[in-house]
This record gives C-alpha cells, structure tokens and sequence, in this order.
C-alpha cells in the first residue's frame, strides 16, 4: 500500500539528515490527511494566506506517531514547518506502522511530499477549506 521507505542513518546523503525516513509515493498524491478543520489557522499560516484562488502548494510533510495520544495510540500525526495540520486516518495510520515496521523505531525524523490545496477567499461567503494530501502511496493495496 504505501511507498518505497528509504532510511538515512548515516547523515550524508539524504535531505533531512541522520536517522530521516523517507517516504516515496508514486506521485498521485491519494492518500489525504483528516482532521484538517481543527488546524485551519495552522494550515493559513503555513500556506502563506488564503488567495482568491485558492493554493495547491508543494511542501514537505512529517509524519510523527503519536504512542502517547489519548484517543489512539496507533495515531500518526501530520506536521509541516513543524505545525500539526492533521493525521493519518486510523487504517492507514495502522497499515504505516505495521509496514515500516523497525524503520520507526530507527527513525528520528519520517518525512514525505504533501500539497496543500484550498484556502480560496472569494469574499465571507465564499471562502473554501485548506486539504491536506500526502505522496505516501504506492498505488496498491
């Protein structure tokens, strides 16, 4: 179900350093991050603001499991510029911790390609959501 992981442990070669894993979907974006309407200021400041058009900006996301989340302690978190924008639903979020596997437990950072999309201001009555999608998946599963 999801992509290529690829983990760097050495600090040299991959972006993000030193224990990083890398999450590489096949580039369909299909895997949407929920529970973005409670972090819709968060998702505004990190897309630079709502545009009459809205936005559909590249960014680079972290999944952070949360062990400790009172509600569910398989969540996976979703944070970009270091913001909680959202989570992993609770089966995909359980289908990424079973198929990473050890690399968590290696891994000090878990990053992965997201876009944020919406966020268009029309006037106060036609102002649109920002969504969250991530490159995690492979397309199967």
């Amino acid at each position: 179900m999801f992509g290529k992981m690829l983990q760097s442990l050495e600090g040299g070669g991959a972006p993000g350093g030193a224990g990083t894993l890398w999450v590489l979907g096949d580039g369909r974006y299909a895997i949407g991050a929920v529970g973005e309407s409670n972090y819709q200021d968060a998702l505004e400041e990190v897309a630079g603001g709502r545009k009459p058009k809205g936005v559909n900006k590249s960014v680079t996301a972290e999944l952070e499991p949360e062990d400790d989340n009172p509600y569910d302690a398989s969540a996976v978190a979703v944070r970009i510029d270091g913001r909680k924008v959202g989570y992993l639903s609770r089966s995909h979020a359980r289908s990424f911790r079973e198929e990473a596997g050890e690399r968590l437990l290696a891994a000090r950072r878990i990053l992965c390609r997201g876009r944020i999309r919406g966020g268009w201001d029309r006037g106060p009555r036609d102002r649109g959501h920002f969504g969250v999608t991530l490159d995690i998946g492979s397309g199967e599963g």
